[in-house]
C-alpha cells in the first residue's frame, strides 16, 4: 500500500510539472517550442521527474540546446535500451515493507 501511495505522489508531481511546462510552452516562440518538445521527447521513462524538471529549467534559462545535446550524448553512451524506472529504483529492497531511499541521487 505504501508503494502505491508513493507512485501516486510521483504521478501528482509529474502532473504539476506538466502544468508548469504547459504554461511555459504557451509563452514560447516556435523554435523554442520545437526544442522544448525535443527535450521532453528524449525522456524514456513515464515518471522521470528529474529529466522533465531539467527540461523546464532549461527552457526558463534558455539552455535547451545544451540539455538536448547532453541527452543525446547520454543516449549514445547508454543506448536507447529502457531500464527499470527510477521511481522503482528508489526502493532499496524487494519486500513490501522497504522504504524509499530519498537520499540517493540519480544522475541522468
Amino acid at each position: 500500500m505504501e508503494r502505491l501511495h508513493y507512485i501516486w505522489y510521483l504521478c501528482a508531481l509529474n502532473a504539476l510539472l506538466g502544468a508548469v511546462g504547459k504554461e511555459i510552452y504557451s509563452t514560447m516562440n516556435k523554435p523554442k517550442r520545437i526544442d522544448f518538445s525535443r527535450c521532453l521527447a528524449n525522456i524514456h521513462e513515464d515518471l522521470d521527474i528529474p529529466s522533465g524538471a531539467k527540461c523546464i529549467i532549461a527552457a526558463v534559462d534558455n539552455n535547451l540546446p545544451e540539455v538536448i545535446a547532453e541527452q543525446n550524448a547520454a543516449i549514445l553512451r547508454k543506448g536507447s535500451k529502457k531500464t527499470k524506472p527510477a521511481y522503482l529504483k528508489m526502493y532499496t529492497g524487494n519486500n513490501k515493507t522497504s522504504k524509499p531511499d530519498f537520499k540517493t541521487r540519480y544522475v541522468l
